[in-house]
């Protein structure tokens, strides 16, 4: 099982439309960068997500700004390749994400 992070813009899609969407999904389209695609095209069934909403006026739990003040999550792929919509998401952080 392997643990990804989903950037989007919630007035374009949001956590509740991914709800909305049920089971049957909603293709996460619209990326042209290649690593992203790459990322996405590594997921599989089974695997865990993170939603991070960017580009709102009050995020719902974690801000940027405390995400890079956790000395942690300094390799975070969000932190060093803020860009990039889709990445990966590793054990350690994927932990220290669930504390907050």
């Amino acid at each position: 099982m392997a643990n990804w992070l989903l950037k989007t813009e919630p007035d374009i899609f949001s956590i509740n439309d991914l709800a909305a969407a049920g089971v049957s999904g909603e293709p996460w389209n619209g990326i042209r960068n290649y690593p992203a695609r790459n990322f996405l095209r590594s997921m599989a069934p089974g695997d865990r997500v993170l939603i991070y909403h960017s580009s709102c006026a009050q995020p719902e739990v974690v801000s940027l700004k405390t995400l890079k003040a956790m000395p942690e999550l300094v390799d975070m792929v969000l932190l060093r390749q803020p860009r990039l919509s889709v990445s990966p998401v590793s054990d350690s952080e994927w932990r220290r994400l669930a504390q907050r």
